[in-house]
């Protein structure tokens, strides 16, 4: 990688088991007497980074941790034969590997063949009856705890018998095929769904592939390829079915469907709180007006009775005109 010296010191992490030896990156500075001196190094060169044991980091380990494809066993099989299980971390360093990733693909390459492969499969979560474990009783465990970290107890279910078909169909091409849980980083970076944290594995190189019924989602394209789909899950929505009624109190409701109740009252408070404040502000003349009764329609006159009234009841009234 770029000449870069590598002191590998042999020596187990005793702390928490993570590292299979450190690597120290030297030499990322050459000295003054060499002619490329001023040459300018890339930033990966000085990121720290160690190789690491996948199988114990991701049991007991938070640190995203990735398969090495910078380095081949041309014995076995292949132009540039297999991949050698080598993994590495960044995180475990206190390091990015950013730098790394961006140039990755032009350092290695990717001239890989698939032919007599030995994968290894994640299985994102129980989902009977698809993917299960058993205890010693022969119960299929309902949650996931300990023994789902525990390659010991082997994954069952419908998928897995599917998986195997296949093999037994590949006519050697896949050799074989281990089925184990995905990291327990992966579910830190993804804790919403643990299907999506499988396919983080992928990504990150852990595993070959991941089994189970995966949505195709947009987030999963960009980590993984899928498969083609021989499972169609199709979705409905179910609601009450609208009833028909041309009754008299249905049709007499329609006239309030324009608006919501809440609004219908807000429109009845303003218009009786319109109506009040009229009456309020109406002049008070108006209020103490009061209209002339009704004279006598047929002569236009108003009988006056006479002074001589007062005094003798039985005179002649006289009449006035107006």
């Amino acid at each position: 990688m770029k000449r870069l010296i590598r002191q590998q010191e042999q020596q187990q992490n005793e702390n928490d088991g993570n590292s299979i030896f450190n690597l120290n990156i030297t030499g990322a500075i050459p000295s003054t007497s060499n002619s490329n001196s001023n040459k300018i190094l890339p930033a990966y060169c000085f990121r720290p980074w160690c190789y690491v044991n996948p199988k114990t980091c991701s049991k007991n380990s938070y640190e995203r941790i990735y398969k090495s494809s910078y380095f081949y066993d041309e014995t076995i099989t292949g132009i540039r034969g297999e991949e050698v299980d080598l993994f590495y971390s960044y995180s475990t360093c206190n390091s990015s590997a950013d730098d790394w990733f961006d140039i990755e693909a032009d350092v290695v390459g990717s001239d890989k063949l698939f032919g007599g492969v030995d994968l290894e499969a994640a299985i994102p979560t129980y989902m009977m009856p698809m993917l299960y474990k058993r205890d010693a009783n022969g119960d299929i465990f309902q949650e996931l705890g300990d023994e789902y970290y525990d390659n010991t107890i082997p994954f069952e279910g419908v998928y897995i018998h599917f998986v195997k078909e296949i093999m037994a169909i590949s006519n050697g091409d896949i050799r074989s095929m281990n089925f184990t849980h995905r990291s327990k980083v992966s579910g830190v970076v993804h804790p919403t769904s643990s299907f999506t944290a499988a396919v983080l594995d992928i990504e990150d190189g852990l595993v070959d592939m991941a089994v189970g019924p995966f949505w195709v989602t947009a987030q999963r394209l960009q980590m993984a390829s899928y498969s083609l789909p021989f499972i169609y899950d199709k979705t409905y929505l179910v609601i009450p079915k609208p009833a028909v009624s041309s009754t008299l109190a249905d049709e007499a409701q329609k006239v309030l469907a324009p608006f919501s109740l809440g609004l219908w009252g807000l429109l009845l408070a303003v218009i009786a709180m319109t109506a009040l404040l009229s009456v309020w502000f109406v002049d008070e003349a108006k209020l103490r007006y009061k209209p002339i009764g009704k004279q006598n329609k047929r002569s236009g006159m108003q009988q006056i009775p006479s002074r001589s009234k007062r005094s003798k009841g039985t005179k002649r009234r006289q009449i006035a005109l107006f």
